[in-house]
């Protein structure tokens, strides 16, 4: 998938969930996405069987960095920040098409992609 930037607004609600990346196949479903917490977001990795998650420092108004790679070797799913590693996810066999991967659109942020056409609405 293409990397992208984003940006979040300060101070969310509490507890607010604004997904990054959608993986839709069939009955099989897959989100990353970050919850907003006092001071610091939690970045999420969630499929059908398991969840990982990440505390990390609230960015401010900055854009951020967003790349999430899977390698079929090893069933990984790998999302970076900035080209710093936070979570690896280990979800097993990931069959999809490009077009079953949506990168999320809020009112919240901005996202730019290498292809507008990415960065459509969930």
């Amino acid at each position: 998938m293409d990397d992208f930037t984003t940006e979040f607004a300060p101070q969310q609600q509490e507890g607010l969930h604004n997904p990054l990346v959608t993986i839709r196949r069939q009955t099989n479903l897959h989100f990353i996405y970050v919850e907003h917490l006092p001071g610091m977001m939690r970045l999420a990795s969630r499929s059908d069987a398991s969840t990982m998650t990440q505390e990390i420092a609230e960015p401010g108004t900055k854009p951020v960095g967003i790349r999430v790679t899977y390698s079929p070797e090893s069933g990984k799913l790998t999302t970076a920040i900035d080209g710093r590693e936070i979570l690896v996810h280990e979800i097993g066999t990931l069959v999809t098409a490009p077009a079953q991967v949506t990168v999320g659109r809020f009112t919240d942020r901005k996202c730019h992609v290498g292809q507008a056409s990415a960065c459509g609405g969930l």
